[in-house]
């Protein structure tokens, strides 16, 4: 790092040192105001004209270009050629004297440094994920984090959940809560960090965030997985402690996510949980509410499957409006299956993966439904209608055998709790 890239990142309190998902979550957004501010204080002639909207599009553009290189850099002449709005032939004197004025004044506030061959490089690799992260926010655009499980970790080591942590620090707070959840659909572990790094934001969405981990942990998890998402809630304070409180209040999840919940309370709980779990213990058939809750939704399934002789008595409206209850129930049912992946009958564009507690909100956001799409939804819907019957026997099995380890873990945690108090 250069001297001034030093001075940058002492100034924003960011340890250059670190790893780069940790300087972004919790110094992403000082580290660009300042740069923003520095530029404004900037003299004229530095400056050549460019505003601060401007200067935050080049970045942004530079980044993008960078990272289309395997050295992460970009040259000189195109640098130069980003502040022309003439085609490139026509590239006057006026506009290459701008684009270099630019060059040289990020260079001295600590963004950018030039290479050998007159090719520039970001000082740091976390300015130059930031600065592609604020490309997606001037456009409006969230940052595309790979498919795949909503608890795995494997986004983390990836440059789009570094990238998407950065969005989430730039993000005006108006608009964060929206952005936040919508991140924490595709993966919770990258809003987890986002929250960990910025304390005013971990206050008003810690909890919600929280209590959608241990929406994720299932039946048949992987010890890491869930070691993962132990990991996560931990890092979330004094908000994971209230949305553990409140999963035991409300019995809704089932006993994989309730035994960790005891666990974290006798860890980090205190004497007013002791009630909770004494009531927990009076429980008379730990975990059976979840079979009460696959009884009721096979119920509805059943109701929602449509006779053949009856469908031609149906609008097209109509089936509209049951095929979108239909989709949420069929995401509904496929919640209760751990690893169950299977695409919503209708098309690649619209089609959801759902595995664990993840929803997908598939819905509210079907607008236009054929009739054949309707058909095979209750294709669909049949066929699960038929699986649930054998997963309602086999999760009797696996409360049974689970059910003396969380009550197990509830005289634990009376046990450590009592002392403590």
């Amino acid at each position: 790092m250069t001297a001034r890239a030093r001075y940058l990142f002492e100034q924003a309190g960011a340890d250059r040192a670190a790893p780069a998902l940790q300087i972004l979550a919790r110094n992403g957004r000082a580290l660009r105001e300042l740069v923003r501010q520095w530029w404004i204080a900037l003299e004229p002639e530095a400056t050549a004209g460019v505003v601060v909207p401007r200067m935050e599009e080049a970045l942004a553009a530079f980044a993008s270009e960078a990272l289309k290189k395997k050295d992460r850099s970009f040259s000189r002449k195109w640098a130069w050629s980003w502040f022309d709005w003439k085609p490139g032939p026509m590239q006057s004197k006026a506009e290459q004297a701008i684009g270099e004025r630019f060059l040289v004044a990020m260079e001295r506030l600590g963004v950018l440094q030039t290479l050998p061959g007159s090719r520039i490089e970001f000082t740091h690799e976390v300015l130059l994920e930031l600065w592609h992260a604020v490309g997606f926010l001037l456009a409006g655009k969230p940052v595309a984090i790979p498919a795949g499980a909503r608890s795995s970790t494997a986004p983390l080591g990836m440059l789009q959940g570094r990238v998407a942590v950065a969005r989430l620090a730039v993000t005006p707070p108006e608009d964060r809560r929206e952005a936040l959840r919508a991140v924490a659909k595709k993966n919770v572990h990258v809003a987890v960090w986002f929250l960990w790094g910025d304390e005013n934001a971990r206050a008003a969405e810690g909890q919600w965030l929280a209590s959608e981990i241990l929406g994720e942990l299932q039946w048949g998890q992987a010890d890491v997985d869930r070691e993962q998402l132990e990991a996560a809630l931990t890092s979330l304070g004094d908000c994971a402690i209230a949305a553990c409180r409140t999963l035991l209040d409300e019995r809704k999840a089932n006993l994989p996510a309730h035994l960790v919940a005891i666990r974290f309370l006798e860890r980090f709980g205190n004497g007013d949980d002791l009630p909770r779990l004494r009531r927990f213990l009076d429980e008379p058939a730990a975990g059976w509410w979840e079979i009460e809750q696959l009884r009721k939704t096979l119920r509805d399934a059943e109701a929602k499957i449509v006779d053949p002789a009856t469908r031609s008595r149906y609008t097209k409206h109509e089936i509209a409006e049951m095929a979108k209850d239909t989709a949420a129930l069929i995401i509904q049912i496929a919640g209760a299956f751990a690893s169950h992946v299977e695409p919503l009958p209708w098309g690649s564009n619209t089609a959801i993966a759902f595995g664990g507690g993840l929803a997908g909100g598939a819905g509210e956001t079907l607008i236009d439904v054929n009739v054949s799409d309707f058909y095979r939804a209750q294709q669909v819907l049949r066929d699960m209608v038929g699986s649930l019957p054998p997963l309602i026997e086999r999760r009797k099995v696996e409360i049974h055998s689970t059910a003396p380890l969380v009550r197990a873990a509830a005289q634990a945690a009376i046990g450590t709790l009592t002392r403590s108090a």
